[in-house]
């Protein structure tokens, strides 16, 4: 198993991963070859035999530079429960911290329990405030109400990195 950094050729293989993995929306596949060329430094893939098994989409933000923002993070059904997800998020501190973020962050729908998971067991805490929109209360979590305007609510996490590497 190898984890590293998305290179140009990883474009294809990435989008038929995503293609298999149910809730994360699929692009087309110029989208991903996009990403990749112009913020492959920050998304990390683990492959297997050639075939990439997880990856996270992931930039830093071109308005806050202190922000790493997690946008889509998958593993294949068949590879789920090894680990993967976990060595993912490792990479992606180091990522982050290499770039002079200050913190991550990422938002998870109320539904995706195992997402939420990781983000909790990874050391992220779940913020709000009033600013991103509706404050609710979902599944016992506290969420922004339709944030992306896709008729879903979105919990928010944030790791500071200066606390998460400092333990």
């Amino acid at each position: 198993m190898e984890l590293r950094k998305a290179s140009f050729d990883d474009y294809i293989k990435l989008y038929e991963l995503i293609g298999e993995i149910e809730g994360i929306v699929q692009h087309p596949t110029h989208f991903y070859k996009i990403m990749i060329t112009y913020f492959g430094n920050s998304i990390p893939i683990v492959s297997l035999n050639g075939r990439i098994v997880g990856f996270l989409l992931g930039f830093v933000s071109q308005t806050d530079p202190d922000e790493f923002f997690i946008w889509q993070l998958g593993v294949s059904p068949q590879h789920r429960g090894k680990g993967i997800a976990g060595k993912i998020m490792d990479y992606t501190l180091s990522i982050a911290t290499e770039s002079g973020c200050r913190r991550i962050t990422a938002t998870v729908e109320t539904t995706n329990k195992p997402s939420q998971l990781l983000f909790e067991s990874s050391g992220f805490s779940i913020v709000t405030n009033n600013r991103l929109g509706e404050v609710i209360e979902e599944h016992g979590k506290l969420a922004i109400k339709n944030y992306y305007a896709s008729g879903t609510n979105q919990v928010f996490y944030q790791l500071n990195i200066n606390l998460k590497t400092s333990k």
